[in-house]
């Protein structure tokens, strides 16, 4: 039978026992214990106490060591040791690892050419923590001594395409009413099913509806799909929308290979500007906005380039060049953004082909062929074109768009399209972006002027049918969106769109604002809506709403609306909050409508651990309804079926062997019965730690480790396995045949002379077992008259707390 230490490190056991009531930080030195600290425990020697020093004779040399940089996993590297005058453990890392983790190398005060370095030397503010009983080596470096463009990156080779396995997500609802004309009743079943197999992942989304206008099942879509990591991009198969970014998104059933902005680092995945300068030595480079600290670096001397830097919107960058003689130079840099800019040397492809797929199959669903490309260039550049076509349609797209600095950030573009029915036009795009001083901040201004001869490909289907051109073609569509920030807690976001269209006097405008003010602890929304339509159909809509938080914690609220809505004014007052440690919510309210007199409503949801659930009411003087609503996923896989109030794309499989009720602090789920539970949504392509709360786990059981990363593929259900199990743990009183507790420091051996516990202060061991007789071995020096034997029962023991207690004697 296998006796195994209380923790893995036995080392730390030992100090465990030595100390039992003292706070300790574990560090590298290894010094001396003086045996003089025991008072009142006799038979300790020297001997035994260097028994008690950690791989104290570990020689120097070369050995292989888990090696983890600033928490990230590099695996066993053979790293050569030894001990400083202050008997501190020093290592030499060898350069390309400290650059595969990202590490500057410029930065180091080490010579960047050679093999290998020592932290404590080169890297400033660096810790090296050597573990030479697990060999385990871990380095913290600041963050300023990385390389940014590392940060959130990844390497296909450390991505986990996960386990088999197979999950429903469902929404069920069902409502009954009672009014004037009798009774109605409606219900409606959602459904997201998938399959993972390898890297692949097969997905389908279905609908199924019963009311007043029948029933109908309604398939939406399905598909296949995996990554392609040597083009960073993704394979669908199956029933998909092609990308909008340059033609108007439509539905396709084929195939498409596109490009997947999460496989790149974060600092990649959108744009900002490339800072450069010179340095005439070695220097620190600081870039900050409105005074703020954004980025620090060290470059070599001459020229240099910054492109990892990470900002949104537009305004000016203030950098910092100190060279080491203490030379400071000073510059700005402006910058602007648009949503279709991409930092220099990266691209955006996409290719699809396959057969139109509208959701009325009364249309017609040509072949159709789309190819696009998007390339970030020097000089703050993006240029991009596409092709679309089908057997009587045509079209193409050439534009670019660029950073001007102080002046935004500008995108032109023109596309061109024919069709067989002689239709022949253009259509010029034009958007722009920039963020003011006054804290204007213009997100989003476009315009886009067509001929009258141009098609989208929608258009040119539709033009086919027997219906034609409701409206006629699309001419022209203005656009823009504006957020001003008027005061720390007040702030106004504004929208308007118009578009009209050939050949009919059809025109519709858009408009919304909403003011948003926070005062004290209540919030104050004020907005207005309004829609206009060329048919005269003019909809205005104006709204306040007030809401308190109601006691300390914010977990109740009161909240009154009051909307106008053409000539009808309407009121609302409601009560809301959480109890139960947000597993359930609540919503009362009470209404008052133009016709229709007071409306009262209640509803409440709970989320358990498998499933939420939902129930509403409300009573109107004409109308009484009832509404019921269930919803959660079930995900299926070698070990059971594992329920989860939700899923999302990407989701983590935590395996605790069979130990229910732990808890993971990600998330509010908890182990099930079997031992098992969802992480719901994680990111795919990054590092996710997932950690155990174990605040509450009892004494009975043992995990090792309760942190586990993963680095998921889009779409996978990886599995997260720790290393727990159940134990029995004996608190042994062990005395020697005189009833004397047995010597401070008594190693207890097992019968493959494992060591499996020491003895502390009193004659006291603590271990764990699996429940079993066993004989072990005290041992407290090397003559036959320091060692005895001694036979424990778990059985025999009584229990208190969680813990096995007995009384042993030894024997020769």
């Amino acid at each position: 039978m296998t006796w195994t230490f209380l923790r893995r490190r036995v080392p730390a056991l030992r100090v465990a026992l030595l100390l039992p009531a003292s706070g300790l930080a574990l560090a590298e030195t290894t010094g001396e214990f003086d045996s003089g600290f025991l008072h009142g425990v006799g038979g300790v020697s020297t001997q035994m106490l260097d028994q008690l020093q950690p791989q104290a004779n570990l020689p120097a040399g070369t050995y292989d060591f888990a090696l983890a940089i600033n928490g990230e996993k590099l695996g066993n590297r053979p790293l050569p040791i030894w001990r400083d005058t202050q008997q501190r453990w020093r290592a030499c890392l060898p350069t390309a690892t400290l650059e595969e983790a990202g590490i500057n190398l410029q930065a180091l005060q080490g010579e960047p050419e050679a093999s290998c370095l020592d932290p404590h030397q080169a890297i400033p503010d660096s810790r090296l923590a050597i573990d030479t009983q697990t060999f385990k080596a871990d380095l913290s470096v600041p963050q300023a001594l990385l390389q940014r463009r590392r940060l959130g990156a990844t390497r296909p080779e450390q991505w986990d395409h996960g386990i088999s396995a197979a999950f429903v997500t469902y929404n069920a609802s069902t409502r009954q009413a009672q009014g004037a004309r009798g009774a109605g009743s409606q219900h409606d079943l959602y459904l997201n099913t998938g399959l993972n197999l390898g890297a692949w992942r097969l997905r389908s989304t279905q609908s199924y509806s019963d009311g007043a206008n029948g029933r109908a099942w309604q398939h939406l879509n399905t598909y296949a799909q995996r990554p392609l990591p040597a083009i960073k991009g993704s394979l669908t198969l199956g029933e998909f929308f092609s990308q909008g970014e340059l033609f108007r998104s439509v539905p396709i059933q084929g195939v498409q290979v596109s490009s997947d902005v999460d496989m790149l680092p974060d600092v990649l995945q959108s744009y900002s500007p490339v800072i450069r300068g010179v340095a005439q030595n070695r220097a620190k480079v600081d870039i900050r906005r409105d005074g703020y600290l954004l980025y620090t670096t060290w470059v070599a001397p001459g020229p240099f380039e910054l492109d990892d830097l990470s900002v949104a919107g537009s305004g000016e960058l203030e950098v910092t060049v100190t060279e080491e003689d203490g030379q400071v130079t000073r510059f700005t840099q402006p910058y602007s953004t648009l949503g279709n800019l991409l930092r220099e040397g990266v691209w955006r492809y996409n290719g699809a082909i396959g057969r139109y797929n509208p959701s009325s199959k009364a249309t017609e669903q040509p072949l159709l062929a789309q190819a696009t490309l998007a390339r970030g260039l020097p000089g703050n550049w993006t240029a991009y074109g596409g092709l679309l076509g089908t057997g009587f349609y045509r079209a193409g797209q050439v534009g670019a768009s660029r950073d001007l600095g102080h002046w935004g950030a500008l995108s032109v573009d023109t596309t061109r399209s024919e069709t067989d029915s002689g239709n022949t036009g253009m259509s010029y795009a034009l958007r722009y972006g920039k963020a003011f001083g006054t804290g204007t901040q213009l997100r989003f201004a476009g315009y886009r002027y067509s001929t009258q001869g141009y098609r989208d490909l929608d258009e040119a289907v539709a033009e086919r049918g027997a219906q034609g051109l409701r409206h006629g073609s699309r001419r022209s569509r203005l656009e823009a969106t504006a957020y001003q920030q008027l005061a720390a807690r007040t702030s106004v976001n504004l929208s308007w769109s118009q578009e009209d269209y050939w050949g009919s006097n059809y025109q519709r405008q858009q408009f919304q604002a909403s003011l948003n003010h926070l005062w004290r602890d209540l919030s104050i929304n004020f907005y207005v809506a309004q829609t206009l339509s060329a048919d005269e159909n003019r909809e205005q809509q104006l709204g306040l709403s007030l809401s308190l938080p109601l006691g300390g914690s914010h977990r109740n609220s009161a909240t009154y609306d009051v909307q106008r809505s053409g000539e009808q004014l309407s009121q609302r007052t409601s009560l809301s909050g959480r109890v139960a440690d947000h597993a359930v919510s609540y919503r009362a309210s009470v209404a008052q409508n133009p016709g229709r007199g007071n409306t009262t409503a209640f509803s409440g949801s709970w989320q358990g651990q498998s499933m939420s659930l939902g129930a509403g009411l409300s009573h109107s003087p004409h109308t009484r309804s009832l509404s019921l609503n269930a919803s959660g996923s079930m995900l299926m896989h070698s070990g059971g079926v594992t329920f989860t109030p939700w899923l999302g794309e990407t989701t983590a499989l935590v395996d605790l062997n069979g130990i229910p009720d732990v808890g993971l602090q990600q998330t509010a789920n908890r182990t099930d019965h079997a031992g098992y539970a969802v992480l719901p949504s994680i990111r795919a392509y990054r590092n996710n730690g997932i950690t155990l709360d174990t605040r509450h786990l009892g004494p009975e059981f043992e995990i090792d480790n309760g942190i586990r990363n993963v680095i998921p593929s889009r779409g996978a259900v990886v599995l997260a396995r720790f290393d727990a199990r159940q134990v029995v743990r004996l608190l042994l009183d062990v005395r020697d045949p005189q009833g004397n507790g047995l010597p401070f420091g008594t190693e207890l051996l097992d019968q493959e002379g494992n060591t499996v516990a020491v003895v502390g202060q009193g004659g006291r061991a603590l271990l764990e077992s699996a429940g079993e007789p066993q004989r072990l071995l005290a041992r407290w020096g090397s003559t036959a008259d320091t060692r005895c034997w001694l036979w424990l029962d778990p059985e025999t023991a009584t229990e208190a707390e969680g813990y096995q207690l007995q009384t042993v004697s030894c024997t020769s």
